[in-house]
């Protein structure tokens, strides 16, 4: 019961200082709003601090920038990550006609490594999505077991064979993710 009680402690606090943080929310008709952002399954919004946070999902908002105490952006757009599903919130790590996202989720579990005693266990799953795809593709999952990394390479990059020779020679290897894009963005992307 302690660790219960600890662990819904230490939850409202996150959430009690986590909107603090400056941000904008764009809403699907295009609209800006500039105040203070959260960004968990959901957007939450609020214009000023004495404001009580309005909740967004996929249905009334695009994405959002929220800005760290240290000036630090981090762009969260929903996107769907699988046929006929709803979209989520993803982090954007690269930009460009190519995106790369993550999903971070973090989990508490009360018997943490075997140990007998709780913690948090985080884990983090990649997504690859091109301008001219409607569904974000998994292409690697930390902390649970993914896709082969080659096998993903080799059949999502097809239209990008340098990419595919550079793994094989493991000159980029499962953590280069963001030189992949960035790679691909500067040689392979579609100029329209």
């Amino acid at each position: 019961m302690k660790k219960v009680l600890l662990f819904i402690f230490a939850l409202s606090t996150y959430f009690s200082f986590a909107q603090k943080e400056k941000g904008t929310v764009t809403l699907i008709d295009g609209t800006i709003l500039n105040g203070y952002v959260s960004v968990s399954n959901k957007i939450k919004f609020r214009s000023s601090l004495e404001e009580k946070s309005i909740t967004y999902d996929y249905e009334n908002a695009k994405e959002a920038t929220v800005i760290d105490k240290k000036g630090k952006k981090s762009k969260f757009e929903y996107v769907v990550i699988k046929e006929n599903k709803k979209p989520v919130i993803l982090e954007i790590l690269a930009d460009g006609f190519l995106r790369l996202y993550t999903e971070n989720t973090t989990q508490y579990s009360s018997n943490f490594g075997g140990s007998g005693m709780g913690g948090f266990r985080s884990s983090s799953t990649y997504y690859l999505k091109k301008q001219t795809e409607e569904i974000a593709q998994q292409c690697a999952a930390f902390g649970y077991v993914g896709n082969s990394f080659k096998k993903f390479i080799n059949s999502y990059f097809t239209d990008c064979l340098e990419i595919v020779t550079k793994v094989e020679k493991k000159e980029f290897k499962k953590k280069n993710y963001d030189e992949i894009v960035e790679f691909y963005n500067s040689n392979c992307a579609t100029k329209e």
